[in-house]
């Protein structure tokens, strides 16, 4: 059951990133197509395509490698949220970056991953755009991380938040919504949960997660 289970999250993950990153490269090549057609050879606008789609490709695919890889670094919130600005660039969300100590925050590698993650569930919860604000708190327990997702119509689909809360079965989970299921993972592992609440307008996540044990 265990491996039955792997395989489907490998799946979802591949069937997931396959499909954001399929826009930006249909993007990169309409470009070319456009320069090949170009009387001159090089549309000054069709290159600014190209050079946009390509940095935001490399953008997602540093932030999938830590996000959803192995070996992800332990990593300030602030380097963190950078990481995350890349891949939602050109979109209609945008991140509000932690200033003072919570920037200088330091994450373990499994915090990072998941800080990443929920960046993702709160940008997806804006359907018409808005602003993500990311915190973090160095706390008597551990490090308290909340996400407040923030623009008109915010709201999290029931399917997802039951996917984040792990109370739904893999096999009925869609790659829109696997980023939930992992993030759930992923806060599991660590012995923590993640925390979702709803107001007008607005999304809340929060953890309390284990502090990076090489900062001890």
């Amino acid at each position: 059951m265990a491996a039955r289970f792997d395989l489907l999250l490998a799946q979802l993950v591949c069937s997931r990133l396959c499909h954001d990153l399929a826009g930006l490269t249909g993007a990169i090549a309409n470009g070319a197509d456009l320069v090949a057609e170009s009387p001159s050879g090089a549309d000054a606008e069709a290159l600014a395509l190209i050079g946009q789609s390509a940095r935001q490709a490399n953008a997602c695919i540093a932030f999938f490698r830590v996000a959803f890889g192995a070996n992800a670094p332990a990593q300030t919130l602030a380097d963190v949220v950078a990481l995350s600005e890349g891949m939602l660039a050109g979109g209609q969300v945008r991140l509000a970056p932690p200033s003072g100590a919570a920037a200088r925050v330091r994450l373990a590698p499994d915090s990072v991953r998941l800080v990443l993650v929920l960046v993702m569930v709160g940008a997806g919860s804006l359907p018409r755009g808005g602003t993500v604000h990311v915190d973090a708190a160095e706390l008597a327990e551990g490090i308290g991380i909340s996400l407040t997702a923030a623009g008109a119509g915010a709201a999290v689909k029931p399917e997802l938040a039951a996917a984040l809360a792990g109370s739904r079965a893999p096999e009925t989970i869609s790659p829109r919504e696997v980023h939930a299921l992992w993030a759930g993972i992923l806060a599991g592992a660590m012995g923590r949960k993640v925390e979702l609440a709803t107001g007008e307008d607005m999304v809340r996540l929060a953890a309390l997660l284990p502090r990076d044990r090489a900062s001890l």
